[in-house]
């Protein structure tokens, strides 16, 4: 949605136009029930919330708003804790911000994951977070939707239109807005209290974004504006156009 609106908004065709589907690539073994399972034997209490990010530590992912805003979450909840997966250039920056914000072993730097630790910290975390000023998708989403995990994304996040569902699959908020992002942290816990309907909900959202669904949007791309294409010139050849 987010790309159409962004290639219309630059005067392309809009017949010309169509909606792929992001699909992200999971373990060759997942299977959905089994993903419900690990995520109802999981799921932190809401007096305990575990607050998720997932990619690349750089500047683009806004993780310094997240340290903001999560610095508020602790000062009210002292349980709570804050795990960043990944790697990237401002691992340094961000440690000595979270010292310097006195957050210590709150937050913790997990470096990166192989899939079968990544899928136990998504069934694991009250909820994962985007809060990127900058992001064409976000297959973290899909990934930590699949896991039955909803997400906190900011509305610069291609994926919202699409796997955001209020309340349901997730939330979000205005990019650069630390009190957007912290009242949806602060809501978080008792939103997605129900553990089984929130990750059957998030099951079901991103079970329309598989491989097989991505190579289907793309064939009917591509065959879309072959037609049109071929129309076109019928019309250029007869005179029509």
């Amino acid at each position: 949605v987010r790309s159409r609106e962004y290639l219309v908004g630059y005067q392309a065709p809009v017949d010309r136009v169509y909606e792929p589907c992001q699909a992200a690539a999971l373990r060759h073994d997942y299977n959905p029930q089994a993903a419900l399972l690990q995520r109802q034997q999981n799921a932190p209490s809401p007096a305990q919330p575990v607050y998720l990010f997932v990619g690349r530590l750089a500047p683009e992912k806004s993780l310094l708003l997240l340290l903001d805003a999560f610095l508020r979450i602790q000062a009210e909840q002292p349980a709570a804790t804050l795990n960043l997966v990944g790697a990237g250039p401002q691992r340094a920056e961000l440690e000595a911000r979270t010292e310097a914000l006195g957050l210590g072993t709150a937050v913790r730097f997990a470096g990166a994951m192989e899939p079968e630790q990544l899928a136990l910290a998504y069934a694991g975390a009250t909820c994962m977070i985007l809060p990127s000023r900058s992001e064409p998708w976000g297959l973290v989403v899909n990934e930590a939707l699949s896991y039955g995990c909803p997400a906190i994304v900011s509305d610069r996040c291609g994926c919202f239109p699409e796997l955001i569902a209020p309340g349901g699959t997730g939330m979000s908020f205005v990019s650069g807005d630390v009190e957007g992002l912290y009242a949806c942290m602060k809501a978080a816990p008792a939103t997605f209290a129900d553990v089984t309907a929130t990750a059957l909900r998030s099951i079901e959202i991103v079970g329309r974004h598989t491989p097989r669904h991505a190579a289907a949007r793309m064939l009917h791309g591509i065959e879309t504006v072959s037609r049109t294409k071929k129309s076109l010139h019928a019309g250029a050849v007869d005179g029509s156009a």
